[in-house]
């Protein structure tokens, strides 16, 4: 495990003092796995005294480590926080290790390394263990032809959430996901009032996944949930389909709310316009304003993305012009003429 501010040996113990059994599915593997450069360690804490990162926490942090309910002996637990740790990029978390002989709980902070970021999702000690058995809930084979787009979703799924979601959460998501077509769009949300910040999980068609798009699911997400936007991390690959996680935190003292079943629906809802391309609007407010929708689309290949980035398709769209000699980059909407600068 990467070192920072903490001796090794110290995990070799933790993981000799939690427990061992069933092989491969167990906090003592766990931790090993950890070790084994998958995670970076960025301070520890002990009966109310810190090294590196928790050698001095502040406020809020120090709340945090208080409100951590101690684990059952031989047990751990793990608390994924909403803002990076010290100089530590990636997905940071706390994780409290109770030794099985029944001593004092010990709390490490930690971040995932790439190598972790980007481990097989199924030989994660424990992680893999629990994916299997929603799968299985949910009547999903793995080697299945069917299921492999799910399985990809599944290996590119937020490792700490993996980590941290309980079963029955999983199964809502993974149900989800292995119902989502190229052309739909998915919203997961999260609450974690321990640390008081929730998660957003959208997914979309990659080619309609711009800056427009994502403003648009920022206004959405900010307005009905009442949190802001702090950060978010996209995955925008060969894949049919663009992921987009949004962190969100409450604003001021605010109360983080605990969001259902209804709430997720109202919010996707409000969220199918981003599904929509550039092109689509401009068609849609041609044939408003009565004109030639066949002209249009022919003439719309000649618009770059960055200019359909730049204008939003009620403002500036291509209209009908007198002559195709006229300039698409000067089009715009004119009540007098059919082609204006």
């Amino acid at each position: 495990m990467a070192q920072s501010g903490t001796d090794s040996s110290v995990f070799t113990r933790v993981a000799q003092s939690v427990s061992a059994q069933p092989p491969g599915r167990s906090p003592s593997d766990l931790i090993a796995w950890l070790e084994d450069g998958n995670a970076r360690v960025l301070g520890s804490w002990t009966d109310g005294a810190g090294t590196g990162v928790l050698a001095d926490p502040d406020e809020k942090l120090r709340a945090l480590i208080d409100a951590i309910p101690a684990p059952e002996a031989g047990q751990v637990a793990v608390v994924e926080l909403a803002r990076p740790l010290g100089d530590a990029a990636g997905s940071p978390f706390l994780l409290a290790a109770a030794p099985s002989d029944g001593g004092a709980v010990e709390l490490f902070a930690m971040a995932l390394t790439v190598l972790g970021l980007h481990h097989n999702v199924f030989g994660i000690p424990m992680v893999g263990a629990k994916i299997e058995r929603v799968l299985a809930r949910i009547g999903v084979v793995r080697s299945d032809p069917a299921n492999q787009r799910l399985m990809e979703y599944i290996q590119t799924f937020p490792r700490l959430r993996l980590v941290v979601a309980d079963e029955d959460e999983l199964a809502r998501v993974f149900g989800g996901l292995r119902e989502l077509g190229d052309e739909d769009l998915a919203l997961f949300l999260r609450t974690d009032k321990l640390a008081r910040f929730a998660t957003a999980l959208v997914y979309l068609p990659r080619d309609r996944y711009t800056s427009r798009a994502r403003g648009v699911l920022i206004d959405v997400l900010e307005d009905e949930t009442g949190m802001r936007v702090d950060r978010f991390t996209a995955r925008v690959t060969e894949s049919a389909i663009a992921r987009i996680q949004f962190v969100l935190l409450p604003r001021d003292e605010a109360a983080v709310p605990v969001f259902h079943a209804a709430d997720e629906a109202r919010i996707r809802a409000r969220l199918g316009d981003v599904s929509r391309t550039w092109d689509e609007d401009v068609l849609d407010a041609a044939a408003s304003a009565g004109q030639d929708v066949d002209l249009v689309r022919a003439y719309l290949p000649g618009f770059s993305p960055n200019y359909k980035e730049d204008q939003p398709p009620a403002r500036r769209p291509p209209t009908s012009p007198g002559s195709p000699r006229c300039p698409p980059r000067a089009w715009t909407w004119s009540s007098t003429t059919r082609c204006t600068a």
